[in-house]
């Protein structure tokens, strides 16, 4: 059964994600993905030794409410964590451990002027060198790696991460496919059956197209739902609905309307249901 997973990142990066557990639970939610890249700032538990304690409270926290983390966004960059065992980024795998969250969501290392087909074997073979130390670490802790396509690099298409996936060879490795990544550079939902098997979760979101990735709600945008929706269960796909729509809340929070940042969490619910409904 796919389940309707939202992003702690629905409310702006201050908030105390202690006070969000509950509040989600209230919202109508049971499962989460923690945004990790929100608590990268200095001193911030998640950066220090302080990194194990802050999981094991989240997690409680969790416990007491009924909710469950299954999914991390990850930080910094392949290329980073490969060339240095201190980057915060290695931080993800232990706090997606304690949570027990089933994948680790990274963005691919960018080659600046390179997003050709040309270099498509080149970016593939790199990050493949620089994530399979990492995804090796994870995957001992019972973690995945998904490596997500990114609209302005070489992985914005399906087959130079489908190569990536199959070099590093290692059955915790996979791909998150953002719908909204995919829609700024009008490639279609058909992409998806180059991943196939190797597709492990998504970020799901809406926008016109590019040059902005909006992050809306499905359905405010011009995104083909119902293509998507009937792809991934042509191909199979076992994993999560997973959202990233979370710039309407934030807007809504910063203009202080705080009752309608409740009403846009709950219709991300019920939009999902919906999308689910496509897939049955």
């Amino acid at each position: 059964m796919m389940r309707i997973v939202n992003t702690t990142a629905v409310f702006k990066q201050e908030t105390d994600p202690f006070w969000i557990i509950p509040k989600m639970k209230q919202l109508g939610y049971q499962y989460l993905d923690l945004a990790l890249d929100y608590y990268c700032t200095p001193g911030h538990p998640f950066t220090t030794n302080g990194c194990l304690a802050w999981a094991q409270a989240l997690r409680e926290c969790a416990e007491r409410n009924g909710m469950q983390f299954v999914q991390c966004h990850g930080v910094s960059s392949p290329k980073n964590l490969y060339e240095s065992k201190e980057d915060v980024a290695w931080n993800a795998i232990k706090v997606a451990e304690i949570l027990g969250a089933k994948w680790i969501v990274m963005h691919p290392t960018d080659f600046p002027g390179k997003q050709i087909p040309e270099y498509d074997g080149y970016f593939s073979e790199m990050n493949a060198m620089y994530l399979k130390p990492f995804a090796e670490e994870a995957g001992t802790k019972g973690v995945g790696v998904a490596i997500e396509n990114m609209p302005w690099a070489n992985g914005n298409r399906a087959k130079p991460l489908a190569d990536m996936v199959d070099l590093i060879d290692l059955p915790n490795m996979g791909v998150c496919w953002d719908t909204g990544h995919a829609h700024i550079n009008r490639i279609s939902p058909e992409e998806l059956r180059v991943l196939g098997h190797r597709l492990v979760t998504l970020h799901i979101q809406d926008n016109h197209g590019e040059p902005y990735d909006e992050h809306l709600i499905p359905f405010h945008g011009t995104y083909d739902w119902h293509s998507f929706m009937r792809i991934l269960k042509e191909i199979h796909y076992k994993g999560d609905l997973i959202l990233e729509t979370h710039h309407e809340s934030q807007d809504a929070a910063n203009a202080g309307n705080f009752e309608e940042v409740d009403r846009l969490i709950q219709e991300m619910y019920n939009v999902s249901e919906k999308l689910i409904r496509l897939y049955a």
